[in-house]
């Protein structure tokens, strides 16, 4: 799990590691939403290279353009994003893997604390797979930490929102409008379904083959969660279908 570090100069080795979510003083989280996420970069050639990881909203450097064809390559890439983890403060060592199959490479970035935007271009974004929330939310009330899962299945477009806090609205733009927009009420309205999830959390189904949606190609979707008491948390993720 990638959480930000009480003491950032100590050894990512060290077996005990204190993290802002531990509450051993002042400033510190009393609970979070993590997330997983997974960017894929497919079509790979010998000229495919990465130069670049989005952490955070900032857009980060890499050491090199690394060709990821290579596997030596895309360990080194992985090896450097790390090491960006860990000099913004936070702990990321074995969180982040890659794998290579049939010309497409993909990053999986275990449970996060950090957002992970895209890898080169907002071409390549890091998709938010599985949300949950940590810590303790009785003890430290208002906590204003969100997120969403955020995938397709088939051609539905699936979003499951977490916070701390409750959530008293859910916004999903296509970029033509809003294709929900309430709150999480279960039950039908228009082509979107909120039902419960297996986690106690919900579950949004928007129908893409109905109401004209009929997405096709990079269809980028803009989510928005509120939550009482707190600003507006937004996720951009484009999704090919």
């Amino acid at each position: 799990m990638i959480l930000q570090r009480k003491n950032p100069l100590a050894s990512v080795d060290n077996a005990l590691k204190f993290t802002n979510l531990d509450g051993i003083c002042c400033g510190d989280k009393g609970a979070a939403v993590v997330c997983t996420y997974t960017a894929t970069l497919g079509s790979i050639n010998g000229t495919t290279a990465v130069s670049l990881v989005n952490l955070g909203g900032v857009d980060h450097t890499l050491d090199g353009a690394y060709l990821v064809n290579q596997e030596r390559e895309r360990d080194a890439l992985v090896a450097n994003i790390e090491q960006i983890i860990r000099n913004l403060g936070y702990d990321g060592k074995g969180n982040v893997t890659q794998s290579f199959a049939s010309g497409t490479m993909t990053i999986t970035v275990e449970y996060s604390d950090l957002e992970f935007g895209y890898l080169g271009t907002d071409a390549t974004p890091f998709i938010p797979t599985a949300c949950q929330v940590i810590g303790d939310v009785v003890s430290f009330p208002g906590v204003c930490d969100a997120g969403a899962a955020i995938y397709k299945s088939g051609t539905d477009l699936i979003v499951k929102p977490y916070a701390p806090g409750a959530i008293t609205n859910v916004t999903i733009n296509d970029g033509g409008g809003a294709v929900y927009n309430g709150d999480l009420t279960l039950g039908t309205t228009g082509d979107a379904e909120v039902t419960a999830g297996t986690d106690g959390g919900k579950v949004i189904t928007v129908d893409g083959g109905a109401g004209g949606q009929n997405w096709s190609g990079s269809t980028t979707f803009t989510v928005t969660v509120t939550q009482s008491g707190c600003a507006v948390w937004t996720r951009v993720v484009k999704l090919v279908y």
